[in-house]
């Protein structure tokens, strides 16, 4: 069977440049017009003056990748709803991070896991730490970048060099113009496009198939309801 060419539209387009745009504007606001960023403290803590949500929403949206986005369908559509029970692991470490750890943070006043690393053993330890998790994060983040470049590149034909180079180019310039405020507030604006866009798909897709019940019984019907088989 001939698979069938899918490319993007006019409105599409728009939605994807208005997306970037918002990231960059974002950026220069408080890079330019808000409040004057005057110390370390202000730039990359935002003088421990944010509120609980746009934090909050920024942490779930750093986890929240187009890895998750793009990856966890297609997990899912091959394998089935097993993968499923990784949510449930998040479950005790999100309660221990936030009933065990933070409290830990908070009280030695330290920004980091590494900052806690050299206060509990030395400054040895905290090196060795910080250029492992510099090594695992180049790898994730180039992953995640590459997923989406990898899509775009599918639907519009712009080679993956090109959407990389673009959408790093993006990241870059609010985070060094604007700080931790930019990078939250972005992060907030990231975090409805990615909701929005998950809605409109399940929406759109639960219409084609005839509703949640039929979209139900073709999943079952296929071998993807089991819940307790090993994916493996």
């Amino acid at each position: 069977m001939e698979q069938e060419k899918v490319s993007l539209e006019w409105p599409e387009y728009v939605v994807f440049a208005f997306t970037l745009s918002i990231s960059a504007i974002i950026g220069i606001y408080y890079g330019f017009f808000g409040t004057k960023q005057k110390s370390t403290t202000e730039y990359l803590l935002a003088n421990r003056e944010m509120s609980a949500w746009p934090v909050s929403m920024s942490l779930v949206c750093s986890a929240v990748s187009a890895i998750t986005i793009l990856g966890n369908p297609v997990e899912t559509y091959l394998y089935g709803t097993p993968t499923m029970w990784i949510i449930f692991t998040y479950i005790p470490f999100t309660l221990s991070l936030a009933f065990l750890y933070l409290p830990v943070y908070f009280r030695l006043k330290v920004n980091s896991a590494y900052e806690y690393i050299e206060l509990r053993f030395n400054s040895t330890v905290r090196t060795t730490v910080s250029l492992i998790a510099i090594v695992q994060l180049i790898v994730s983040m180039a992953i995640a970048v590459y997923a989406p470049s990898l899509a775009i590149n599918q639907v519009t034909g712009i080679s993956t060099r090109i959407s990389t180079a673009v959408i790093y180019l993006v990241c870059v310039f609010y985070s060094t113009l604007g700080g931790l405020k930019a990078v939250l507030w972005t992060d907030v604006f990231q975090a409805f496009v990615m909701l929005a866009s998950v809605l409109v798909t399940l929406i759109i897709g639960l219409g084609d198939v005839g509703g949640l019940s039929e979209a139900w019984k073709l999943a079952g019907d296929a071998g993807r309801l089991e819940f307790f088989k090993s994916p493996d």
